[in-house]
């Protein structure tokens, strides 16, 4: 869960921060062509972006190949280093994103309760306002059912044509729903607080939502742009030190001299603003698509929520030389290789099931020259060796061993066909860190010997050496059980028999 989070959390950023980037981009030239409520539209592309991000990916089909190969030379294996501890993990950063979240969503929560208690007490007017001592100026207080708080010299400051103004102002933010959009608005800055960008962007899209709100408040009333100036001027002039966290407020704080300059400005005709509106469509699809396809596209099969598994298989047969498969395959579904053909062919199909108790259980079908001579079952631990051995009408045995693991991402298809000679690696997967060990921050070394049969496959370990004693031998010999080392990577003779395998256990990287 918490991988799935964080790659969300990484993904809506990504989508977030490249919507603003353009938002920021292109709102100045936007204004000045097509005026102030176009430019304020603009901020849209912001929730269709990360709307974008929720859609499913698009579905393409996979074809899943087996890859069989003749064991060829490959590099003589080294000391084996276990896996370092992440300073932190995704868990870890899910948490620390949380933290941030819950501490900027208190600390605008304890703002707002803050403004609401100095506002007290409202007294309320017949036009669905209120009155308060410590307004300096209009304001549109709360989110969901936002009040106009006024001062109480309102009357008396502001002449009646400035009153009606002003309160058409609040009147056209409640009406737009800009008090919701502002709540959004800080919620996003909740979700995206480590975003330096979703704060500058922040004061632009309240700046924008200014303008946008006085191009309609002039709109409605051309004539009275000198008064609508002079109210701006009496409020700059006068300051303003309540902020409100959670919903409008008549801005003073804004650069005057910008917003006195747009009142100046011809009105855009029905024209401009049809174009602008089909600008921002064309806008929100064309970015929107563009999120959406930028996401990793999902495998198209008819069991798609089903686990993908890594098998590899290692088949001895007596006169030809071993091979070793490598399949990628879905929970559930048939899947096998062939090799040879006529009377010496030999065929192996499974079955791969996982289990809650940790196992993976093998279902098996063996054929040789056509017929079943066994079908055995088997449970592996994930990563660790599971052998079969049968013997055919001739009395020949057949081994098979398998390793079994969890495929975390996507196999692409591989040209390759049964009995290609390939180089393979060994299978070596590291130990796991001991917990006390790691906790303490203990480091060490193992030196361990081990028997490996003509295969490849280890048989017996035995320990060396171990600095600090006994701390890391467990680890060391429950990993070991587990290797494959490739028998054309040896000195010729040198299998069956024994390999020293040193192995460093290192908190550091």
């Amino acid at each position: 869960m918490p991988t799935e989070l964080y790659a969300g959390l990484i993904e809506a950023t990504l989508a977030t921060t490249a919507a603003l980037l353009l938002v920021l981009a292109m709102r100045r030239p936007l204004r000045s062509f097509l005026g102030a409520r176009i430019a304020y539209g603009l901020w849209g592309l912001v929730p269709a972006a990360l709307l974008a991000t929720l859609l499913p990916a698009a579905s393409v089909p996979v074809r899943w190949q087996t890859v069989a190969t003749i064991l060829g030379a490959s590099a003589t294996p080294g000391p084996i280093v276990a896996p370092t501890a992440p300073v932190i993990d995704d868990a870890g950063w899910c948490l620390l994103w949380l933290c941030g979240a819950l501490a900027v969503a208190l600390w605008i929560g304890w703002r707002q309760r803050a403004l609401l208690q100095r506002l007290q007490p409202l007294i309320p007017r017949g036009d669905r306002s209120f009155l308060s001592a410590a307004a300096d100026g209009p304001m549109l207080v709360g989110s969901w059912r936002p009040i106009v708080v006024l001062p109480v010299r309102f009357e008396r400051d502001f002449p009646p044509e400035q009153q009606a103004l002003m309160l058409a102002h609040e009147s056209a933010h409640r009406a737009r729903g800009d008090a919701q959009a502002n709540a959004l608005a800080a919620l996003a800055a909740c979700v995206f607080w480590f975003n330096p960008l979703i704060w500058f962007a922040l004061r632009c899209f309240q700046f924008d939502q200014e303008l946008a709100c006085d191009a309609s408040v002039i709109e409605a009333r051309p004539q009275a742009r000198r008064a609508y100036a002079q109210a701006m001027l009496q409020t700059q002039l006068a300051g303003q030190g309540v902020i409100v966290p959670l919903g409008c407020q008549w801005p003073a704080g804004h650069p005057l001299k910008e917003r006195i300059t747009m009142l100046t400005q011809a009105l855009p005709t029905p024209k401009r603003r049809r174009l602008g509106h089909l600008m921002l469509l064309l806008l929100t699809l064309t970015l929107s698509f563009a999120v959406w396809a930028s996401q990793p596209a999902n495998s198209a099969s008819s069991n798609s929520a089903a686990r993908l598994f890594d098998v590899r298989v290692l088949l001895s047969t007596p006169g030809a030389e071993p091979l070793m498969p490598r399949l990628i395959v879905r929970e559930g579904e048939r899947a096998g290789f062939r090799s040879g053909d006529g009377a010496k062919e030999i065929a192996v199909d499974f079955q791969v099931d996982a289990s809650t108790d940790g196992m993976i259980y093998v279902a098996t079908e063996l054929k040789s020259g056509g017929v079943v001579v066994g079908k055995p079952g088997i449970g592996v631990r994930p990563g660790e060796p599971g052998s079969i051995t049968i013997s055919d009408d001739a009395g020949a045995k057949i081994e098979l061993t398998l390793w079994v693991s969890e495929h975390s991402s996507t196999q692409p298809d591989v040209a390759a066909g049964i009995g290609a000679s390939q180089r393979l690696p060994d299978i070596m997967p590291p130990p796991r860190y001991p917990a006390d060990a790691l906790k303490g921050g203990i480091e060490g070394e193992v030196v361990l010997d081990l028997q490996v049969d003509a295969n490849g496959i280890v048989r017996d370990v035995r320990v060396v050496q171990s600095q600090p004693a006994a701390v890391f031998d467990e680890a060391a010999i429950a990993a070991a059980r587990g290797w494959w080392l490739n028998p054309a990577a040896q000195e010729p003779g040198a299998l069956p028999g024994w390999v020293r395998a040193p192995i460093t256990f290192s908190t550091h990287e």
